[in-house]
């Protein structure tokens, strides 16, 4: 049987629970009306009645039961009384009422005079889409007009001013608007509270668009929707040089300071070049005088030796000697500081860091006076030892400091000790390097430009280890708002986090690269209840994560500080387990590392160690600090990203755009071709290291193994499916040149040929610019214009006048290219002319040089 109940009247609920609360009568609880006999009502009282056959004398006397009110049906009487339990009564009337309300009463003088009667309805269990509840009486009117607000305010001064009207509207006493006045200082307090939330009402919905949105993390994730990556900056880098009294090992990280003028905690005088490990905590970082400190640390380990501290370049007995702009080559010897007048081999092997530098002009042989620009660091790729016959390893020392040597004179002597290094091409100096120079007077000097082992990369930053980072209330247990684990959202306290070149917690010997490769210097520790830590590295985004990777995702924010956001399956792995989270990053960012050369003047060793370092200096400046992106700038260019830079090689545009981005490519062609079973791309490649093509053989030559690993690696990225890659060398035409040139009045035949020569195919000019013809520079397809030759050889200072002889493919007869001015190749094909004698077809300069001296 469904029943339906009717509630009380809403003024008498209250009365009805003091009663059952203080015990001081009974009264009516509710009416159920039997859903399939409307005659037949259920009445439940608040409290147990009195014992006995017949309460209240209701059984025997029914009359004592009344119903009252009612519209169509009135009347009605109650026929029978029973009790069903010792709370309710069970009561049967003649026939049931309508639709309107009815009352209930027990006449009963022991029941509640208010609570003797209920109201209900007979149809209480029919539908209806009325409330069942009777209207209540509505607020109280405060009297008076509507007060006029101005719906239209948005900010701190307009909520301001529509509160103090409404003030004075409501307390015409408020007359006072004086700011120190206790009322007007908490109606701000509201207009700043309604500030806010106008604010974050206003975001919720400016942040879901690219224009309109506010805050960085919002337009970082809207630019990389259209595969736009919005750069947070990187840090500044260096090269740092350590002259020492006795070997050291420099582990990876460890820091440097720029000059500190004060004397340190305890200390009396300016700290030494060594500073020691204790005195420089993360607490002292933060307090003068090393507050004011640019902090660098070490990207890889170092061991520094003395015979590391000077290194001098081999003059081979020449009077003046120079290593030539765009030399990859140097002899060296090293001082040894246990045994002042003896030289040495210098402690250097494949990968070490080399310093070249000017110390002292070549014109007038002072320090004072050396380029502090003439300074190169080159990364070895090859060392050689080797010795000198001319001359013995002992060394005498001018006042002044220059080292001589001590020439040999019987073959039983032993020899002076060299070592040869060799760099990369793209390392080397710009413009010739002073080693030995003869002054006006006919003295030589000595030692113009040295060498500087000992060098480790250094970059801007300071690392901050264990700092917990559990956010307040953190529960692995807790469910989150969709049902799901609670996801960890976690804030770095420091600001603001360094981005560097290369991954985080390892060895880096290269610092090179913008800020668009930089990652941020974090990992984040896992520890849960039991069980082993993990630990989370960042990752740009966590598309490419799958579902064991222990990835996250560190999003900067506008104060600089890191959010960190963990992936869920299958796009990375979440702590769902941990318990406390322990990140250790750097801090240090942007411009601010950009730091001159010669400011690093302090390290960070043990005690021991640090004693045994003499300087500490950074040769050349600190490079690559770049601010973050802007905000403005991404919203501008991101719209078009997607155009700038095509994701998939459709056209032969398409691929040769993915292979121009790599750094070792100068120059590409492609072409898509049906091979029989599918279509392949052909595409050569000119490097721009020589040494990338390799000889196989007679005058053929291939691609090295890894510039061809990746150059397809690079065509497998955007190629579609189902289509292969060809990778080739390009295919070199050799050039035959012949010129007469007439040399001004007064400049050498010999200088000249050299100078004009260089014009065309030196790899490596004054300025850093190459050759007109250096290193196959024209590229594919590139035609030899006869404009071009006279143009470069006519800035030569010297040349009078300049006529071509001859201009053809070597070894091929002439096709009129002479007579029409210009060279043509297919566009599969490189000009190239190297005028190496040993090798003609790598094409031949023929130079008539008249006028002039000899």
């Amino acid at each position: 049987m469904t029943e339906a109940i009717l509630p009380p009247d809403p003024l008498t609920r209250r009365r009805a629970e003091l009663l059952v609360e203080e015990d001081r009568g009974n009264g009516i609880d509710y009416v159920e009306v039997d859903a399939a006999d409307h005659s037949r009502l259920t009445v439940g009282l608040l409290r147990d009645l009195p014992a006995g056959a017949d309460p209240f004398k209701l059984v025997s006397r029914p009359d004592q039961v009344l119903v009252k009110g009612g519209e169509r049906i009135r009347g009605i009487r109650v026929v029978a009384v029973s009790v069903t339990d010792a709370r309710t009564l069970l009561v049967r009337t003649d026939e049931p009422g309508d639709f309107s309300r009815y009352e209930l009463e027990l006449a009963v003088p022991d029941l509640d005079p208010v609570l003797r009667r209920i109201g209900f309805s007979f149809m209480a269990t029919c539908p209806s889409d009325l409330d069942c509840r009777a209207p209540g009486p509505g607020p109280a009117d405060p009297g008076g007009p509507e007060p006029l607000l101005d719906v239209t305010a948005k900010d701190f001064a307009g909520f301001r001013r529509m509160l103090l009207d409404l003030a004075a509207q409501r307390h015409p006493s408020l007359s006072d608007r004086h700011p120190a006045d206790l009322a007007v200082t908490l109606l701000e307090l509201l207009a700043f509270h309604a500030d806010q939330l106008s604010y974050a009402q206003d975001a919720a919905l400016l942040e879901g668009y690219l224009g309109l949105a506010r805050r960085r993390v919002s337009v970082r994730r809207h630019v990389r929707l259209v595969d736009y990556a919005l750069h947070q900056g990187r840090n500044a880098a260096t090269a740092v040089h350590l002259a020492v009294t006795a070997p050291i090992s420099v582990p990876r990280g460890t820091r440097l300071l720029t000059t500190i003028p004060n004397p340190l905690a305890g200390q009396t005088g300016a700290p030494p070049p060594g500073i020691r490990t204790e005195l420089v905590d993360a607490r002292a970082l933060a307090t003068p005088p090393l507050d004011g400190s640019v902090v660098f640390e070490t990207a890889h380990k170092l061991t520094a030796d003395p015979l590391g501290n000077t290194l001098h370049l081999h003059h081979w007995g020449e009077d003046s000697y120079w290593l030539p702009a765009g030399a990859t080559t140097a002899w060296l010897w090293a001082e040894d500081p246990a045994h002042p007048a003896t030289a040495a081999e210098p402690v250097l092997k494949a990968g070490d860091l080399l310093v070249l530098e000017q110390v002292r002009s070549p014109r007038t042989g002072l320090a004072a006076d050396a380029d502090p620009t003439a300074r190169w660091v080159v990364r070895l790729t090859d060392v050689q030892p080797g010795s000198d016959p001319a001359y013995l390893p002992a060394v005498t020392k001018d006042p002044d400091g220059r080292v001589r040597l001590t020439g040999r004179t019987h073959d039983a002597d032993p020899q002076l000790p060299l070592l040869a290094v060799r760099w990369a091409a793209a390392e080397a100096p710009d413009r010739p390097v002073c080693v030995r120079a003869v002054q006006t007077d006919g003295d030589v000097l000595e030692d113009v430009s040295l060498g500087r082992g000992n060098t480790v990369l250094a970059d801007h930053g300071l690392t901050v280890d264990g700092i917990d980072v559990t956010p307040e209330g953190w529960d692995p247990t807790a469910a989150g708002p969709l049902g799901g684990p609670l996801d960890p959202r976690l804030r770095l306290p420091d600001a603001p986090l360094t981005h560097q070149a290369g991954a985080p917690d390892t060895e880096r010997t290269d610092l090179s690269g913008g800020p668009q490769t930089a990652v941020p210097s974090l990992t984040v520790t896992a520890r849960p209840r039991s069980g082993p830590p993990e630990v989370y590295s960042p990752v740009p985004d966590l598309f490419d994560s799958g579902p064991n990777d222990l990835h996250l995702v560190v999003e900067v924010d506008d104060t600089g500080h890191g959010l960190i956001r963990f992936g869920r399956p299958p796009l990375g792995r979440p702590p769902l387990q941990a318990q406390t989270f322990e990140a250790r990053y750097r801090i240090g960012n942007s411009t601010a590392g950009n730091i001159g050369a010669e400011a690093l003047a302090h390290i960070v060793l043990p005690d021991a160690d640090a004693k045994r370092v003499q300087t500490v200096r950074n040769p050349v400046p600190a490079t690559g600090g770049t601010e973050p992106e802007s905000i403005e700038h991404a919203r501008r260019l991101a719209p078009d990203a997607f155009r700038a830079r095509q994701e998939r090689a459709v056209t032969e545009q398409d691929a040769v755009d993915a292979v121009l981005r790599l750094p070792a490519v100068r120059a590409a062609v492609a072409a898509l071709r049906w091979t029989g079973s599918w279509y392949t791309w052909l595409v050569s490649v000119l490097p721009v290291d020589p040494t990338a093509l390799v000889d196989t053989g007679g005058s053929h030559q291939e691609l090295s193994t890894a510039l061809r690993a990746e150059v397809v690696a690079a065509l497998d990225a955007v190629r579609l499916a189902g289509q292969d890659v060809d990778v080739r060398p390009p295919q070199f035409v050799a050039v035959e040149l012949a010129l007469h040139v007439c040399a001004a009045p007064g400049h050498s035949r010999a200088v000249l040929r050299r100078a004009v020569r260089d014009a065309l195919i030196a790899g490596r000019l004054p300025g850093g610019r190459a050759g007109l013809l250096a290193g196959a520079a024209l590229g594919f397809g590139r035609p030899l214009l006869l404009g071009e030759v006279y143009a470069a050889v006519a800035a030569v200072p010297g040349v009078d006048s300049v006529k071509a002889l001859a201009l053809r493919r070597y070894d091929a007869p002439d096709n009129g290219e002479l007579a029409a001015g210009r060279l043509d190749v297919a566009p599969w094909q490189v000009l190239r002319l190297d005028d190496d004698p040993s090798l003609p077809e790598h094409g031949v300069l023929h130079l008539e040089i008249d006028g002039g001296t000899p």
